[in-house]
């Protein structure tokens, strides 16, 4: 489960980089994404405490779905098949940034690609 979380993350990661300019911004956008990441899981302050542009916020989160399915399994004793909306959001987190990001990524970096081959040429000359 771990290792799905990390693809989680990952994945947002090409969506992102693929929708920003440039890497400056790519950065800054991940970097606001991923910090708050272990305060708006619901683990060390309940989400029903937040306001609801955090609670939101929250359920934009990977870790957030682990930790509930983690805490689902662990305290509550949740068999697999009661867990239906923590894997479903656990997959559309997987889903759409590979749906969406990849193409936008594979399309920015082909591009990329061929302006780096133009300038090698000409600086070879």
């Amino acid at each position: 489960m771990r290792r799905s979380l990390l693809n989680r993350y990952g994945l947002l990661g090409i969506l992102i980089v693929g929708i920003a300019p440039n890497w400056r911004v790519a950065l800054v956008v991940t970097s606001g994404y991923a910090a708050p990441a272990l305060p708006f899981t619901g683990f060390s302050m309940p989400l029903d405490s937040m306001s609801e542009m955090a609670r939101m916020f929250c359920k934009c989160l990977p870790l957030t779905w682990f930790i509930q399915g983690q805490t689902q399994q662990w305290t509550l004793g949740a068999k697999i098949w009661e867990m239906g909306s923590t894997f479903t959001a656990f997959a559309l987190l997987a889903l759409i940034p590979l749906v969406v990001g990849l193409p936008i990524f594979r399309w920015k970096y082909r591009k990329f690609a061929k302006q780096e081959k133009i300038l090698e040429t000409k600086h070879e000359l």
